[in-house]
């Protein structure tokens, strides 16, 4: 049930700057609720990026007011960006990942559910905005 909120959640009007990463978002949110290990990671990781995918429409829905403030949302974007393909990768690997375990297996898990937790720390940053 978590899953079909989280993909409805994602915003599907979205200003032009923000259809790349909103595919993105989606592609990931797919693959992630059907991953067989670290989906609750990678869903953890789509919520936080719907959350900055919200805010950032707030933003490129209305023109800025200074150059600061138009450039600290594009540079929000570009690091939404930079994270979405990272999480592409990882969630990639993983939903190609078969649901039987071997010991190559839990090693590769290991190291992607360590991606996921860097990318999450990086997606609670403080200072994305």
């Amino acid at each position: 049930m978590q899953t079909e909120l989280s993909l409805l959640d994602i915003p599907q009007d979205v200003p032009p700057p923000l259809e790349y990463a909103t595919g993105l978002l989606l592609t990931i949110a797919q693959k992630a609720s059907q991953s067989h290990r670290n989906s609750q990671k990678g869903l953890h990781l789509v919520t936080r990026c719907i959350e900055i995918l919200d805010e950032l429409c707030l933003e490129f829905s209305e023109p800025p007011t200074d150059f600061e403030e138009m450039l600290a949302s594009m540079e929000a974007l570009q690091k939404l960006e930079m994270l979405l393909l990272e999480a592409k990768l990882v969630v990639d690997q993983e939903a190609e990942v078969p649901a039987s375990v071997d010991n190559q297996t839990n090693a590769t898990w290991g190291g992607r559910r360590d991606a996921l937790l860097d990318l999450l720390v990086e997606a609670h940053d403080a200072e994305f905005f």
